[in-house]
């Protein structure tokens, strides 16, 4: 796993401790991936990838 995706893997198990809505996490985790500096147009594509290290499949639709 990348370092971005240890970061966001322990930033998810935080938010995940207080709301379980995935939409509201992958808000949270697009904000962090932001105050890292990662261009605007890069942050869907990262997020999807996250995701998909762990066989977990959503639309771009639905992270954008």
């Amino acid at each position: 796993m990348s370092e971005i995706n240890d970061e966001l893997f322990a930033l998810r198990i935080a938010l995940q401790e207080d709301n379980t809505d995935e939409s509201y996490i992958i808000r949270e985790l697009k904000l962090y991936l932001l105050s890292k500096s990662i261009p605007i147009s890069d942050l869907d594509n990262i997020i999807i990838e996250f995701y998909k290290s762990f066989d977990v499949n959503f639309s771009e639709e639905f992270i954008s």
